[in-house]
């Protein structure tokens, strides 16, 4: 069975080298190699030239973003091999890596892909941080870099296409996941390099690119939303609340303009029981309705369950976002990510959070342990996630009105800086 891996790098030369001997010292009987260089202009072509002319390894010379790199080798390679996989330039391969993935993938031609684990080194080489995943199927996305894919899981894998212009991983882990078996092992296989420069600092760009991967599978099974926000407020008459009402207001303003924005939310209902805004406010967002609301000494969720006003309005909804811009702003994009999600993954409801991950490696007992955090902003915690910032809930709205204040217990997707959990119940 034949194996290609090919070498994409752009400005890489910091990390270039070290890349290009951990991939050389691979057993070469086992993998064909190529390099691309898309346009670099900091050395990287000359080393990688260097590297072609001496190991007698084909050099192309590319101009385009990552995806549209992608696209380019599976149009040429794709039916010449059987398994396929992608280094990045400032990453690196560990010893036997290309071998341990063809182990793992070869005999049983149900598996699509195989991913291992990995150490996370920063710009001098110090390692940062171990992920160690489990022996199992892979229930998050995993890199697009270092995973080995069976060519055949890839036939209907066009990026550009489909407007795919980052998180190749994540777009690739939704299309093939529900035919292949995406294998894990807890084997480390490469070492990832965290520097300034690591396209998923960007978070605009990431969660852009996480939008048109959700988004392309939204639409091509064909689902279809119909949802609205609602945003509710209650003043109780204390004196401190002149203040919270202004910050509300302005936090208010600002969250209404990511709502503007959003192309899954239809509607956003402003409940309250004072006046929020004036007249010439509320005609600047066009999704916006006031729905009046009197004075509860309950509770803001339970005010707005037992609010007869706004019951007929969101009956017209199948699904609804419960917001609060007075603890976190959401934008757009973020708010588009959990609605294409809920049903792609077919979860019955989500929520969103900030997150930082409190995972750290124990060099004493070789495994990953986690940090008991304590904070006032903690919501709750799963396995090795903290949660910092308070979230919106995303539910079917005929469970509104069972929702209580309790936490459920959260399972589904999870990155470094952003997560959307899938529940089970409310």
């Amino acid at each position: 069975m034949k194996t290609l891996v090919y070498l994409v790098s752009h400005n890489h030369i910091d990390f270039l080298e070290n890349c290009l001997d951990s991939l050389l010292a691979q057993k070469k009987d086992l993998v064909d190699i190529i390099f691309i260089d898309t346009k670099s202009t900091d050395g990287s072509y000359e080393l990688l030239k260097k590297y072609s002319k001496k190991n007698k390894i084909k050099l192309y010379s590319r101009k385009g973003i990552l995806t549209e790199i992608i696209d380019w080798v599976y149009s040429k390679f794709l039916r010449e091999y059987d398994f396929i996989m992608r280094l990045d330039g400032d990453d690196a391969l560990n010893e036997n890596a290309i071998e341990i993935l063809v182990n793992e993938i070869q005999d049983d031609v149900k598996v699509g892909s195989v991913s291992g684990s990995w150490i996370e080194v920063n710009k001098e080489s110090d390692v940062i941080n171990k992920v160690i995943l489990e022996n199992g199927i892979a229930q998050t996305a995993f890199h697009g870099a270092c995973t080995l894919f069976r060519t055949k899981s890839l036939s209907s894998i066009k990026f550009l296409d489909n407007n795919i212009i980052s998180q190749d991983g994540l777009y690739t882990w939704l299309k093939i996941k529900n035919n292949w078996k995406c294998k894990t092992i807890e084997k480390i296989i490469f070492q990832y390099r965290r520097h300034e420069n690591n396209m998923s600092n960007n978070e605009a760009n990431l969660f852009k690119g996480r939008k048109a991967a959700y988004f392309s599978i939204f639409q091509e099974n064909s689902f279809s939303s119909n949802l609205c926000v609602i945003i509710g407020y209650q003043n109780n008459g204390l004196s401190f609340e002149k203040n919270l009402k202004e910050t509300f207001k302005k936090n208010l303003e600002k969250q209404l303009t990511h709502i503007e924005k959003s192309e899954s939310v239809k509607t956003v209902f402003l409940s309250s029981n004072i006046n929020l805004l004036d007249k010439a406010s509320i005609k600047k967002y066009k999704k916006l309705v006031v729905i009046n609301r009197d004075e509860s000494p309950k509770n803001l969720l339970k005010s707005l369950q037992e609010c007869e006003n706004l019951k007929p309005e969101i009956s017209k909804y199948d699904d609804l976002i419960i917001l609060n811009p007075l603890k976190n702003i959401w934008p757009h994009n973020i708010i588009d990510i959990s609605t294409y999600s809920k049903y792609v993954h077919g979860f019955k409801s989500m929520i969103a959070c900030d997150v930082a991950k409190t995972s750290i490696f124990r060099e004493t007992s070789g495994e990953l342990s986690q940090i008991n955090l304590l904070s006032q902003d903690k919501s709750f915690s799963s396995e090795l996630l903290f949660i910092r910032k308070a979230g919106f809930l995303l539910v079917e709205t005929s469970d509104f009105y069972e929702i209580k204040n309790e936490y459920p217990k959260p399972v589904g997707h999870v990155s470094n800086n952003f997560l959307t959990f899938g529940i089970d119940y409310l």
